[in-house]
């Protein structure tokens, strides 16, 4: 005779193995018959300036900026473009006067710029709109904050505890190639109003090249460093909250590549990017 146990333990092996099959989930950008979103980006920066004073000198600034994404065409290669467009712009710095202010607000509203992104995330070819050069600087340029906010996917499903890195070229201006270099890590998996979430934690080291003017390092390497954490939306297929803590120390050097006379500065940024529809 089959005893009850007998019948009850392939039940159970069953149920479990389905348990972790259900934990395992594709995380992949929606490229293809993508709906237009809006995003809201914040990003908040403190330069810590120590100069002949004892005291240092704290800097701020916070820009707030509603953003539209919009599909414009398809490829056969899964991937699409892009257009992001910001509907409207917050902008305060203690560095600026409120004239100064309300020009960059005026610049950035409704300044758009496109890219092409694969199912992973992975951003190129990148073309902007008509760009104000001035305000090419890490406090205001969109396209940098959301290249530092952005995941890159690893291109299969995942479960719980799962790494990778990626690499991203943040900029290839004339000059300067900046990349950052990404690590990832699923921290969750779970179901949230019939969407099923992934939770990760992202690491980057932010590196510039030696041939720009600008160095920036953290205890005497030649990185900036930040932490945050990515919620995406496996069911959309599209990030639903993103933030980013970044810190470290710059130097602005000469064009010999040596010291100049501005003193280093501690250097920290807290990004998020909000999806709203």
């Amino acid at each position: 005779m089959i005893s009850f146990r007998t019948l009850l333990f392939p039940l159970i092996v069953g149920s479990l193995l389905c348990s972790c099959q259900s934990n395992k989930v594709e995380i992949r950008f929606k490229t293809q018959g993508a709906k237009p979103e809006q995003f809201q980006l914040e990003s908040q920066m403190k330069l810590i300036v120590q100069g002949d004073s004892s005291v240092p000198e704290a800097l701020g600034s916070i820009l707030k900026a509603r953003i539209s994404s919009t599909p414009m065409v398809s490829y056969d290669d899964g991937s699409a473009r892009f257009q992001m467009i910001a509907d409207s712009v917050s902008y305060r710095s203690d560095q600026r006067s409120v004239e100064e202010c309300a020009h960059i607000e005026r610049s950035l509203d409704h300044q758009d710029f496109q890219f092409k992104m694969d199912g992973n995330g992975d951003m190129q070819d990148l073309r902007m709109g008509e760009f104000v050069p001035e305000l090419e600087q890490t406090d205001i340029d969109l396209r940098r904050l959301l290249l530092k906010l952005q995941p890159v996917l690893p291109g299969g499903a995942v479960e719980l505890g799962d790494t990778w890195e990626r690499q991203q070229l943040l900029s290839d201006q004339p000059g300067e190639q900046a990349f950052v270099y990404k690590w990832f890590q699923v921290e969750d998996i779970f179901e949230h109003k019939g969407k099923r979430m992934v939770k990760m934690r992202m690491n980057i080291k932010y590196k510039l090249d030696d041939s720009t003017s600008i160095r920036m390092h953290l205890q005497g390497r030649d990185f900036i460093l930040g932490s945050g954490d990515v919620l995406f939306n496996a069911t959309d297929g599209q990030i639903q909250d993103a933030s980013l803590e970044i810190s470290g120390s710059l130097n602005v050097l000469s064009a010999s590549k040596h010291p100049g006379t501005t003193p280093p500065m501690q250097v920290r940024q807290i990004l998020r990017l909000r999806r709203l529809s």
